[in-house]
């Protein structure tokens, strides 16, 4: 898998989003602005991707994904 890159991708989609409280208003519901939410899903979606990047590369070798990719099994 020299010079190669594994990507993997899903779809997401968020229609409105409410925050649990602002720091005057604790517990109470409020609507969240778009580009917010924006920077939110892609801050989350940052962190899971680095998580999934550890576990994968603490379980699995090049090697490995490379059947994989090629359609073999393990």
């Amino acid at each position: 898998m020299a010079g190669s890159v594994l990507t993997s991708t899903a779809t997401c989609t968020a229609y409105r989003a409410v925050c649990g409280g602002k720091p005057d208003a604790p517990g109470v519901q409020a609507p969240v602005a778009g580009r917010v939410l924006a920077v939110r899903v892609g801050w989350l979606a940052g962190l899971v991707r680095g998580m999934a990047d550890a576990v994968i590369a603490a379980h699995w070798s090049d090697a490995d994904l490379a059947v994989l990719a090629g359609g073999g099994r393990l």
